[in-house]
């Protein structure tokens, strides 16, 4: 809470590091995310973290899911958080209502950050190929991704895009590599089993509902 009793959308998580926290909430006009903006900036000021690029703050999770977010809200939010240079672990998008412009956002966010995401959630959105092919280019772009011990999971499904083998097919001759889990093996399985460490190969493991 800040000085005035009020209730702010961030969190420390068992491990120390912060969440962001605005899942089923009304993100529905640009306003509000301009106000949950604002709330998640009196937090850092709050807890001390300065606006400056060279201090990372490296947060577990950054949660709008299902919160009928529009593409001005989340511009909003990241705005916010490139401000004070937060590296998300994990984004939760899932069940909003972005479209292509959204991805660009994000994508543009995601080819700054010093450190990879392990989880992106933005499935059930309306990205459409144009948004969703943004963030897998800006990921290969990026040279500190994937992490150094497995690839992104990315929930991309649900978004508009069409043949889903078509696109990937597509984005593997821009040397965007892809797996899918096996069945009755847990994802660090998986992982362990796929991801060649020296290549830093694949690049995202996809949920067989991708492709479907």
């Amino acid at each position: 809470r800040d000085a005035g009793g009020a209730d702010l959308p961030c969190e420390f998580d068992r491990s120390g590091l912060v969440s962001v926290m605005l899942a089923n909430t009304n993100l529905s006009k640009t306003s509000n995310g301009r106000d949950a903006a604002q709330d998640i900036a009196r937090f850092f000021d709050l807890q001390g973290f300065r606006r400056h690029p060279r201090n990372a703050v490296v947060a577990g999770c950054v949660d709008l899911s299902n919160s009928a977010a529009v593409d001005g809200a989340l511009e909003a939010i990241l705005a916010v958080l490139a401000d004070y240079n937060v590296q998300p672990k994990i984004w939760k998008l899932q069940k909003n209502s972005l479209t292509p412009r959204g991805g660009e956002a994000l994508a543009k966010f995601t080819e700054r950050l010093e450190y990879p995401y392990t989880e992106l959630h933005i499935s059930h959105n309306t990205l459409g190929e144009e948004g969703v092919k943004a963030l897998l280019k800006a990921m290969k772009r990026n040279r500190y991704f994937p992490p150094v011990n497995r690839p992104v999971w990315f929930r991309g499904e649900k978004n508009d895009f069409g043949d889903g083998s078509r696109l990937m097919s597509r984005l593997e001759r821009d040397g965007i590599k892809f797996c899918t889990p096996v069945p009755n093996l847990s994802r660090e399985e998986c992982n362990r089993r796929m991801f060649d460490s020296r290549r830093r190969e694949p690049l995202v493991m996809l949920h067989p509902s991708f492709f479907s």
